[in-house]
Order: C-alpha cells, then sequence, then structure tokens
C-alpha cells in the first residue's frame, strides 16, 4: 500500500514538473512576442521577459505557501530555487567544458547587487516579514529594475499597437498563468503528502522539488543558447533572476500574507545566500567561466542541502 501510494504522488509531482515547466515556457513565449510588438530591444526583452517568466512559479508556490501558514516554505522556495542556479550552471559548464561570460548582461554595481540579495533576511531580523516589509522589498525591486533599464537601450516602443494582433499573446499568458497556479499547487500539496509518507521533512522537499521545477524552463533556454547555439553564459540574467526572486517574490508574497519564519531557517539560509551572493558576485565578471568552476558551484549547492537536512 505504501509503495502504490509513493509510486502515485511521484507520478503527480511529475506530471506537476511538467506542466509547471511547459507553462512557463508557454508564458516567456507570450511575453517576448508582446515585448516584441511592442518594439523593446532585445537585450531589455531578455531580461525582462525571461526574469518575469522565471519568477512566477517561485511568486505562486510562495502565496500558496503562505496561505498554508508556512513561512519556512516561503524562504525554501525562493531561496532553494535562488541557490538551485549553482548546479544549474554546474551542469552547463561539465557539458561545455569552457564557455564565455556575457559581461554585457550585468547592469548594477556589485555592492547593490549584495545588498539587495540580503535585504529580505536583513528585514526578517526579527522572524517576521510584513506587509511594511513588502512594501520596502517591491520598492528596492523596482529601484533595481529602473537602474538597469537605464544603463541599456530600451528600444522605440510603438505608441500604438493593434489588439487583435497582442489577443493570441493574452490567451496564451492567461491559459499558461492558470496552469502554472494549479501545477504550483499539486506540486506543494502532493509534495506535503510524499513527506509523511517517505518520512523526510517537507521543507527539504520543497527546497529540492520547487527549486528544480522552477528552474527548468530557465535551465532549458540556458541549455539550447548556451551548448547548442554557442552563446555566453547569460550569468547577469541569471543574477537578476535571483534578485527578482528575493525582493519581488518575497515582496508581493509578504505584502499579501505576512508570515513568520523559524530561527534556525532564518540563520541556515541566511549564512549561504550571503556565500552564495558573495561567490557570485565574483564569477559574475569573468571573461570565462569552466568545468572547474562548475565543481566549485555543484559542491557549494550540496553543502548547502546536507545544512538542511542537519536543520
Amino acid at each position: 500500500m505504501v509503495i502504490s501510494e509513493i509510486f502515485i504522488q511521484l507520478l503527480i509531482i511529475g506530471a506537476s514538473f511538467f506542466i509547471l515547466a511547459y507553462s512557463s515556457d508557454l508564458i516567456l513565449f507570450s511575453l517576448k512576442d508582446y515585448a516584441q510588438k511592442l518594439g523593446l530591444s532585445k537585450f531589455l526583452l531578455g531580461f525582462t521577459a525571461v526574469s518575469i517568466a522565471s519568477i512566477l512559479p517561485e511568486m505562486i508556490a510562495s502565496i500558496i505557501g503562505a496561505m498554508m501558514g508556512k513561512g519556512e516554505i516561503v524562504f525554501a522556495t525562493v531561496f532553494g530555487s535562488n541557490l538551485f542556479k549553482f548546479p544549474m550552471i554546474a551542469a552547463v559548464l561539465f557539458v561545455a567544458k569552457k564557455v564565455g561570460n556575457d559581461t554585457e548582461s550585468i547592469g548594477n554595481a556589485p555592492i547593490l547587487t549584495l545588498f539587495l540579495s540580503l535585504l529580505p533576511l536583513i528585514l526578517a531580523y526579527d522572524t517576521n516579514l510584513g506587509r511594511a516589509d513588502g512594501v520596502i522589498l517591491i520598492i528596492a525591486y523596482l529601484i533595481y529594475l529602473y537602474s538597469f533599464i537605464h544603463s541599456h537601450q530600451i528600444g522605440k516602443i510603438k505608441k500604438r499597437v493593434a489588439l487583435k494582433s497582442l489577443s493570441k499573446d493574452i490567451l496564451i499568458f492567461i491559459g499558461s498563468f492558470v496552469a502554472l497556479i494549479l501545477s504550483a499547487r499539486f506540486l506543494l500539496v502532493h509534495t506535503l503528502s510524499f513527506s509523511q509518507v517517505v518520512k523526510i521533512p517537507f521543507y527539504f522537499l520543497v527546497i529540492v522539488f520547487i527549486g528544480i521545477g522552477a528552474s527548468l524552463s530557465q535551465t532549458r533556454v540556458i541549455f539550447r543558447n548556451v551548448v547548442e547555439k554557442k552563446e555566453k553564459l547569460p550569468y547577469g540574467n541569471v543574477l537578476g533572476v535571483m534578485i527578482a526572486n528575493s525582493t519581488l517574490v518575497l515582496g508581493v508574497t509578504s505584502f499579501l500574507r505576512p508570515f513568520t519564519i523559524p530561527v534556525h531557517v532564518l540563520i541556515n539560509v541566511g549564512i549561504f545566500v550571503f556565500i552564495g551572493s558573495v561567490v557570485s558576485i565574483y564569477f559574475i565578471s569573468k571573461d570565462e567561466l569552466n568545468w572547474k568552476h562548475g565543481i566549485l558551484f555543484f559542491v557549494f549547492y550540496l553543502l548547502f542541502l546536507i545544512a538542511q537536512v542537519l536543520v
């Protein structure tokens, strides 16, 4: 009975993974197509569309986690997804062996990037993230976005765009967004059931499952562009998604549904977020990355997982 229940739960979780990734892909497609029709530059289009599409799974999962009254799950969702970017980049480096780093994708000063990565941890010093904290985090992201856009060409935005030409993108976005909400909910609910059956902490499984599920779409895009098309690694864009998670996702979630974070989770995650941010800032300015750097990224993530098990 237990084996059949585990199989069913894994089947539902796997299906949720697929729908989560596919709906994220469709959202990315609709946003890119919409941005192109508006006349946004290719660079800004890539940064904004990829960032928005990439953070939506974490956004939905975080809000659901907060509604479940599990603040640690919100942190597990956001920072588990952020830190999964390390083995994601490592996998690219292992396959490609050596890649150029797209230093043009860096839009902000290292100190600002480090500050924004740590801002939610600073605001959560009292183990709570409330509506006022949410407003601060949202404003911080808007400042970050403005400073990024200000330093790059946004293109010539068209004054008039026929609604008919946008209707397909709007319908794809709405349909994919609904699928995203449902798949994120199913993923969390059945991960909880799975954790109860196999006696593995829900918090740990969320870190792994949401980290993978929310990053599948972005992983495929990076693999396709870097490994197949031989483009440079957009490390700056990856870091931009991480900043969006730390500020916008946590900001919107805490504004809609304030939550509490256990002290041990706050300290444990805070240590790895700080180290990860410093490591990212160090490597983001390098012109080239290789498989040896990939080993460092993978080991760091492995240590993070081990630390979560020991909590």
